[in-house]
């Protein structure tokens, strides 16, 4: 070790050596505080307002209550709808395009720029797959031309 450092170290060690005999340790007794109404006072004649947060903003969330009695039953809803898949011209080659009749005589078919639509009565109808199959509606039957 270099004469230099050691001499620090001996310095530092003998600063801390004597003045380890002079430290002497003390209990402290804690102060204690009480809370009253958003404010907090110390026997020491201290106090502290408790900041109120605005609506919103750095608030808790409160507990949630007990849940109340579940309410009566509600009255039965009418049966499920019932629909039958037809296809118009029977099974043909390669893709064969179906029709959906619901429960109430509507027939429901599919068109690639429409989606979903109601099929009118007695109005001429052509599929679109390789059968290009000619039929109208007809109260509620699905009759080939």
């Amino acid at each position: 070790m270099k004469p230099l450092v050691k001499i620090s170290l001996l310095t530092i060690l003998a600063v801390f050596v004597t003045n380890c005999g002079k430290s002497r340790f003390e209990a402290v007794q804690p102060a204690v505080c009480t809370v009253s109404g958003g404010v907090i006072s110390c026997p020491d004649g201290t106090s502290e307002q408790i900041p109120v947060p605005k609506d919103g903003v750095g608030g808790i969330d409160g507990v949630d209550g007990i849940d109340g009695e579940d309410g009566s039953d509600g009255q039965d809803g009418t049966d499920g709808a019932t629909f039958n898949i037809v296809d118009p011209c029977g099974d043909g080659q390669g893709h064969d395009e179906v029709l959906i009749i619901l429960n109430d005589g509507r027939v429901l078919a599919w068109y690639v720029n429409l989606g979903f639509t109601i099929l009118n009565e007695n109005v001429n109808y052509q599929t679109t797959d390789a059968q290009k199959c000619k039929f109208k509606v007809v109260a509620g039957q699905i009759v080939e031309l």
